[in-house]
């Protein structure tokens, strides 16, 4: 059990937490939005908080700063690392835990933009969604690349989510902030999915295996196993099928605000990178000369 933290005089600490670990478990559980995100922050605040051998009260911005400069790996992993940790330090300040937010000032490593590297031509993705011999695993790609949705959020699918409209089949997902999206999906996306379903209840996930729902580990398998299947030399992921779910509609003319609510996303600005993601385009394509 880690020391219990003193907040400061004049503080009140809403939080409830009588110690670091009661508050990190509390941060996670208010926090993370998905099984991953949960899992990678309490790797993250452990490996902190054996590096700090102190409190969180007594940590401080030059800990903070050595903390960040000695992590090792890839840019994008040291800036996830590091941005966890500010999230901690920011919701422990916010209910009155510590008196100070130590890590605002805290800079998080520089990631490199590689979404047009690591995006899929057409003709990629059309092998990818071709590959598996599973109706099921086929299901599962179509439906990802299709509607752009979040790994974490086709597991939680159930039937009931899926439903016919005028305009086409639409499916409720619920996305990161408990935020409800509806998505049209094509009739054929929809018919390999609804083959799937057997003699259901409507509350029945859509996504299962032998041992109940699919789980996001085991979706992504899925398609780095129909990936290698492919021959596909990039590294895929169910994320970069929503990346690919962009880049391509925007490609083929969709309009920059249906693909903001298509994917979820809670700013334009995001969308607005796949609109940047794109070769051999520029405004001399554009000009008479």
């Amino acid at each position: 059990m880690m020391d219990l933290t003193v907040v400061g005089s004049g503080v009140a600490n809403f939080s409830g937490a009588e110690s670091d670990e009661h508050l990190i478990k509390l941060w996670i559980s208010t926090v993370a939005r998905s099984e991953a995100t949960a899992r990678a922050y309490r790797g993250n605040a452990a490996a902190f908080t054996q590096a700090m051998a102190k409190p969180l009260a007594r940590v401080t911005l030059a800990d903070l700063d050595q903390w960040a400069t000695e992590l090792t790996g890839a840019p994008r992993t040291r800036a996830q690392r590091v941005n966890s940790i500010k999230s901690l330090f920011t919701f422990a300040h916010r209910c009155g835990y510590l008196q100070f937010n130590v890590g605002a000032a805290l800079r998080a490593p520089s990631t490199p933009t590689d979404v047009m590297a690591r995006i899929l031509t057409e003709q990629e993705t059309i092998r990818l969604l071709d590959a598996p011999t599973s109706p099921r695993d086929r299901a599962l790609l179509r439906f990802l690349y299709s509607s752009g949705c979040r790994i974490a959020e086709a597991m939680a699918l159930n039937w009931q989510n899926i439903q016919p409209s005028p305009h086409g089949p639409v499916v409720s997902i619920l996305g990161k902030g408990g935020k409800w999206r509806y998505v049209t999906v094509s009739q054929g996306t929809a018919d390999e999915l609804l083959a799937l379903r057997g003699d259901v209840a409507d509350d029945a996930p859509v996504f299962t295996t032998s041992e109940g729902r699919m789980t996001t580990r085991t979706g992504a398998r899925i398609v780095e196993q129909a990936a290698e299947a492919a021959k596909i030399k990039k590294a895929v992921s169910p994320h970069w099928l929503r990346h690919c779910c962009a880049s391509h509609s925007l490609d083929r003319g969709a309009p920059l605000h249906t693909v903001q609510a298509s994917l979820g996303h809670s700013s334009v600005t995001t969308t607005e990178r796949y609109l940047h993601a794109r070769p051999g385009d520029g405004a001399a394509r554009y000009l008479a000369v």
